[in-house]
């Protein structure tokens, strides 16, 4: 099993890191980078770096990318180092909640930990990774309303169930959806992801809906063309 994921114009190395990538955060790179966002931006939870390289290739963003985990973050650091976007990729090692930030961002965009007081795993990576014991829903608005400039956006995938809860928690912490794309495996699937794109000031919100794969079992058209740009192959 390969411990890369090789991408047209960048590689991401993946093996001291809990959670790899994904089907659903290439989409939400993918998703995001048609938006061309900003001109300073911040990646919490950087991980491998993913996010950071898909965004980097399509536009000219410089990104702070921040990772909390040690060995991840040495990871992120390797494949940033590595892409062709070093130079404006800058990785921060350190808890965004405690972080000394010295700039404010008018992009922000994160794929957090999914879950809360759902049954954790075993292993403490993965329970970093994806259970929000190490930072909630609730304190990652909080701080995102903190940096973010007041014509900022801010760019979050989530699972599908929490879709409430994150446009009741961002409401509190006074961002409101502009934007929310509804992800499914296919047609043949209810409902599994939610990205959705918060501003300051309230909006008429633009709703869609994407899935991956068709009835026939290949990658749907309109995903393919959001990943021609990343995958080697994006019509298997």
């Amino acid at each position: 099993m390969n411990t890369y994921f090789q991408f047209k114009q960048f590689t991401v190395h993946q093996e001291h890191c809990a959670m790899k990538v994904s089907t659903d955060a290439c989409l939400f790179g993918a998703w995001l980078a048609q938006r061309g966002i900003g001109h300073r931006a911040l990646d919490i939870g950087g991980g491998t770096g993913l996010l950071s390289l898909m965004l980097a290739q399509a536009s000219t963003l410089y990104i702070d990318a921040i990772e909390l985990e040690q060995n991840c973050f040495a990871q992120m650091k390797k494949n940033i180092h590595a892409s062709p976007w070093a130079e404006r990729i800058c990785c921060l090692q350190g808890d965004v909640r405690h972080f000394a930030f010295t700039n404010s961002y008018n992009f922000i965009f994160s794929n957090p930990p999914f879950y809360e007081k759902q049954l954790p795993s075993p292993n403490p990576s993965i329970n970093a990774a994806m259970h929000s014991s190490m930072l909630n829903l609730k304190e990652l608005l909080q701080k995102v309303s903190l940096l973010l400039t007041e014509d900022g956006s801010f760019a979050i995938l989530m699972p599908y169930f929490r879709h409430e809860e994150l446009i009741n928690e961002a409401l509190t912490a006074g961002l409101h959806a502009h934007e929310i794309c509804f992800a499914r495996h296919s047609p043949k699937h209810p409902w599994y992801r939610t990205m959705v794109i918060f501003g300051k000031s309230a909006a008429d919100v633009k709703q869609s809906s994407i899935d991956i794969r068709d009835t026939a079992g290949g990658y749907s058209q309109a995903f393919s063309i959001l990943m021609k740009d990343y995958y080697l192959n994006p019509h298997p």
